[in-house]
């Protein structure tokens, strides 16, 4: 399991809107992505590359939690892993805890990858990205225009 935690100097409501927004999503998430956010709803997610993953909404409480898993186009579900967004309000701003977990679809029973791992230790270039357009969707906010 890969784990975030990150204050945002937003409210929980500003915040829910980009990472929720398909607009704003394609910004910061490094693919185009359109969701229908309802649980159940269909989602699709279009790379850079033109890598293609798709997905599904498994529960949606605006503002709180957005909890989706998604696969790659190619391989289908059975590679499929459950990334949750909770957001709760602290302080000023807002606590976002982003999680990724493999699911065990399709593996025999028992036999897992899930790990947990520290942020620190495993820096990836969507962490870079993802810092660094957050300045640029949070910057307005932080100066005060929320």
């Amino acid at each position: 399991m890969l784990e975030r935690h990150l204050f945002i100097p937003a409210s929980p409501q500003h915040l829910w809107e980009t990472l929720t927004d398909p607009a704003s999503v394609s910004t910061w998430f490094g693919a185009r992505v359109d969701w229908d956010l309802r649980p159940g709803g269909p989602a699709r997610f279009v790379e850079d590359d033109g890598a293609v993953r798709k997905g599904r909404i498994d529960e949606v409480v605006t503002h709180q939690l957005l909890r989706f898993r998604w696969w790659p186009e190619v391989h289908g579900e059975d590679e499929s892993s459950e990334v949750t967004y909770l957001l709760g309000p602290q302080g000023e701003g807002t606590e976002l805890t982003i999680t990724e977990r493999p699911l065990p679809t399709g593996r025999p029973a028992g036999a897992t990858t899930a790990r947990t791992t520290s942020a620190a230790a495993n820096w990836t270039p969507w962490d870079g990205r993802l810092v660094g357009v957050w300045g640029r969707v949070i910057a307005p906010v932080a100066i005060g225009t929320r």
